[in-house]
């Protein structure tokens, strides 16, 4: 396998990562299972594995949980998750499922490195450390380094908790892992065709989506190791890594017309109505001094009268649904509508707080506009509006857009990808106008930090939960995940 420039610009970063984060000596041996599966094919899992992925961020999770926790949508009955009452079950089934996605995409990884099928392998340790992210994004503290091993020789059904910070540090070494393994020259091309259902093998873009994703890590540890965050963002960038560059590099699967392959969040609007757009959403993009010409695709106009209102989260159950604006036909009631990873647009985003932080990443101004332009062009919007856009008093800016520009512009961008908006929400702290919902189950408390502990794990696993847990409150309260450096209450949601 030939040494391109690219692996070696790799190992330069995951230098850097070695000297701050001090995590990842033994990223390269962490979930190894020597006993994988020979008689399905490594890429045909790999699809199977990119399929669960992409349904578990646009199904049950975002729909119900984390585009209601972010505000972006609204629930119009069976409210009890928009107020932040959680049903155990769900905690129970969505840690499950990560980890069963995530054990299918460690069998592809051990199986083609057995096989010298190093392009899949890369592929998938790119979307397990996707994957572990989410996780620990949504948890913090989690089973990493032990995790996916009990059914190997010395392994443990009882896994430990890996802390945030130390699993921060392994994903960015899992990424330098993977892009080292890319050969242009490999025999396993055409099979990582047939299995690619994100770039349909194409490993250029695959190296541009781990260094974009490298970006997110970086940028979102970088309140509390910003040494280490300025180091990578900077060698990324001044070092030429291939990074997203338009939208046509963006990570994402797109659904299928058969019924079994549908949206998720299709699938659900199709048997009942029981979502619509949240009014902080709805509200930030009419509000006067921005006019967001995205509104008419993210939303509907209500029935009643033609124009777009949102519901208030948490609000009373079962309103009149022509008194709301519901999804965007192009979000919400559209079988085909893509699962999104990561966009171009928040690369652009990510990039301009970086250089608001004072990194040689470029100017602010520059990145945030072409995150502006990247949103509006994704969607639809006409170049001109977007121009019109630019030049509205919210959105406007002079010499560099402020902290809270960006943020908010992201969130925006985000839409409808609650899982990394929730991320984003917690750590910024933007947009402003997020409220706490109207009946909140731990009133004054403001937004949960994390996602609790499922009761799974209290009843398999407690030590090591326990241990975890210690300094939580009311499940999701309490102890904020590593990088979220905001303070409790509800005047910081």
């Amino acid at each position: 396998m030939r040494i391109t420039r690219s692996k070696a610009k790799w190992g330069a970063l995951l230098a850097v990562v070695l000297a701050f984060g001090g995590c990842t000596d033994e990223f390269e041996s962490i979930n190894t299972n020597p006993n994988s599966p020979v008689a399905v094919p490594a890429a045909t899992i790999l699809t199977n594995a990119t399929i669960a992925t992409a349904k578990h961020l646009s199904g049950w999770l975002n729909h119900t949980y984390t585009a209601l926790w972010s505000q972006m949508f609204a629930k119009v009955q069976y409210i009890d998750e928009d107020r932040y009452a959680f049903r155990p079950s769900n905690m129970n089934s969505f840690w499950s499922v990560s980890y069963l996605t995530m054990k299918d995409l460690d069998i592809v990884v051990k199986q083609a490195g057995e096989e010298g099928f190093t392009n899949i392998e890369a592929v998938a340790r790119i979307l397990l450390a996707y994957n572990f992210l989410t996780a620990t994004d949504l948890w913090g503290d989690i089973p990493y380094s032990e995790a996916l091993t009990a059914d190997q020789e010395g392994g443990t059904a009882t896994p430990v908790y890996d802390s945030q910070q130390a699993i921060y540090a392994g994903l960015l070494g899992d990424l330098a892992a993977a892009n080292m393994l890319f050969d242009a020259a490999g025999d396993d091309l055409d099979a990582l065709a047939g299995g690619d259902i994100v770039y349909s093998g194409d490993i250029a873009m695959w190296e541009k989506f781990a260094n974009s994703l490298a970006l997110r890590i970086l940028m979102r540890m970088s309140a509390v190791d910003a040494a280490t965050a300025k180091a990578g963002i900077e060698m990324i960038v001044a070092m030429g890594m291939p990074i997203f560059e338009s939208n046509a590099d963006d990570a994402q699967v797109v659904y299928l017309t058969g019924q079994s392959h549908w949206n998720p969040l299709f699938s659900a609007n199709y048997t009942r109505t029981d979502f619509a757009m949240s009014s902080t959403m709805i509200n930030v993009l009419q509000d006067a001094g921005r006019n967001d010409p995205r509104l008419p695709f993210y939303a509907q106009p209500r029935v009643a009268d033609d124009t777009y209102v949102g519901q208030p989260n948490g609000a009373v159950n079962n309103p009149q649904i022509s008194d709301v604006s519901l999804i965007g036909t192009d979000f919400g009631y559209t079988n085909t509508a893509p699962q999104v990873f990561m966009s171009y647009a928040e690369v652009e985003f990510i990039l301009a707080e970086a250089a608001l932080n004072g990194w040689a990443v470029g100017t602010a101004a520059e990145h945030y506009d072409a995150g502006i332009a990247a949103s509006m062009d994704k969607v639809g919007v006409s170049g001109g509006d977007a121009t019109t856009y630019m030049a509205e008093s919210l959105v406007m800016y002079t010499g560099s857009p402020s902290a809270e520009q960006v943020g908010t512009q992201k969130w925006i961008a985000l839409f409808p990808q609650g899982t990394e908006g929730f991320a984003e929400v917690r750590r910024t702290g933007y947009p402003s106008a997020l409220v706490e919902p109207a009946g909140s189950a731990y009133p004054g408390d403001g937004l949960p930090r994390r996602f609790a502990y499922p009761e799974d794990e209290i009843a398999y696993n407690e030590a090591n939960r326990a241990a975890a847990a210690a300094g939580i409150t009311d499940d999701m309260y309490g102890k904020n995940v590593w990088w979220d450096l905001r303070t409790r209450g509800p005047s910081r949601m």
